[in-house]
């Protein structure tokens, strides 16, 4: 960026010390403070700006996807409606939930999450209003898809 395009922010820090220690720091990596401020600020925006997007799509929808048998939702289609804005990406979803983009394509796929999947999904997907999963609400799917498991193997 040319210098003559920036505009001037006033920030408020901490206090001393704190200001210090991030001169320093961009110092040694040979960094301008405005520089990695602008960098924190645009990381901070896309995340942000991303997840303000997909809650928007999300209110748009009157209800997420639904087996049609049950009338419940599965998992797959509650981690596919949150995915459904691609920009915020599979990626994000499982660094955020801490689970491999492998496994979460499994999840989509159809495969049984464990519990431990469950708790983490639980705090990273959202219904449509844009209020977090709750992990109980999350088994009782789970053992919706285990009872249409249960019946497909049956026939």
């Amino acid at each position: 960026m040319a210098e003559d395009k920036y505009v001037s922010v006033r920030l408020y820090l901490p206090n001393e010390e704190f200001k210090r220690r991030f001169q320093a720091a961009c110092a040694m990596h040979g960094r301008k403070m405005s520089d990695v401020a602008v960098e924190l600020i645009d990381g901070w925006l896309g995340e942000n700006e991303s997840l303000e997007q997909l809650r928007q799509s999300q209110q748009k929808r009157t209800s997420p996807s639904t087996d049609v048998v049950s009338g419940v939702p599965t998992i797959a289609s509650l981690i596919d409606e949150t995915l459904s804005n691609r920009d915020w990406a599979l990626g994000k979803l499982a660094a955020d939930a801490e689970i491999s983009v492998e496994r979460i394509n499994e999840l989509l796929e159809g495969d049984r999450a464990s519990d431990a999947e469950l708790q983490k999904l639980a705090q990273q997907l959202v219904k449509p209003d844009g209020e977090p999963w709750e992990e109980e609400e999350l088994v009782d799917i789970r053992l919706a898809e285990d009872l249409k498991r249960r019946r497909q193997q049956k026939r």
